[in-house]
């Protein structure tokens, strides 16, 4: 019983420190079916919530961690992010698609949560929707499994050698560079303008603060 208990922990415990990694981690549902084949004592049903709950929360860390570090970015950039935060926030499928793409999608989560942390999105609906996605992805993988133990051992190499993930992997952290440069407080006014005239209404006013002039130096202007 002890040595079930142990075995849980230090799966928990590697599982939390790869999900603090901005990138290059292993997947997580490759050491959880690894774990599987190499501590068989452990329950399956234990062993996927374990995962499950070390995945989130190393997730959300890394989301908080990076939120503090939008601290050195100018107001302007602040405040850019922000207004997406918070469109987003309010998009009433927001946690819908999240929760699709946790479950289906190939692309890594450690950025996704980086750019949450960055844009200021909440957090909490956000982690609860990579909980619910993973614990449905880890089911099927760890009661599914059927490979052998050296096709494991092959998949977790490739999680951190082959050129493919590698390419994703850096893809996704250009792309959140490049979410950081865009402005997102123009392309948002743009957007709602657009919908708004499609609708036959007046143009909403902008998401941009009264005190923030845009990027390049020049004053906000109102929507027309």
């Amino acid at each position: 019983m002890i040595t079930t208990v142990l075995h849980l922990l230090a799966v928990i415990g590697i599982v939390f420190a790869i999900n603090l990694l901005p990138a290059f981690g292993p997947p997580t549902w490759a050491l959880l079916v690894f774990a599987r084949f190499r501590w068989q004592d452990i329950p399956p049903a234990a062993l996927i919530a374990g995962g499950a709950l070390a995945a989130t929360a190393g997730r959300l860390l890394l989301a908080i961690g990076t939120r503090r570090l939008s601290g050195r970015l100018s107001p302007e950039r602040r405040a850019n992010l922000e207004a997406l935060g918070q469109t987003l926030a309010k998009s009433k499928t927001g946690v819908v698609a999240s929760l699709a793409v946790f479950v289906f999608s190939p692309l890594p989560s450690a950025q996704m949560f980086m750019a949450a942390g960055l844009a200021d999105i909440p957090l909490l609906p956000l982690a609860g929707a990579f909980l619910i996605g993973r614990s449905i992805s880890y089911t099927i993988y760890v009661t599914a499994a059927t490979a052998a133990e050296e096709t494991v051992h092959r998949l977790l190499r490739q999680g951190l050698t082959s050129p493919s993930a590698i390419a994703i992997q850096l893809a996704s952290l250009a792309a959140v560079v490049l979410m950081i440069k865009v402005d997102w407080i123009k392309v948002i006014d743009w957007s709602r303008a657009r919908i708004a005239r499609v609708r036959g209404r007046p143009a909403p006013p902008s998401v941009r603060p009264p005190d923030i002039d845009l990027p390049s130096g020049g004053a906000a202007q109102e929507p027309t």
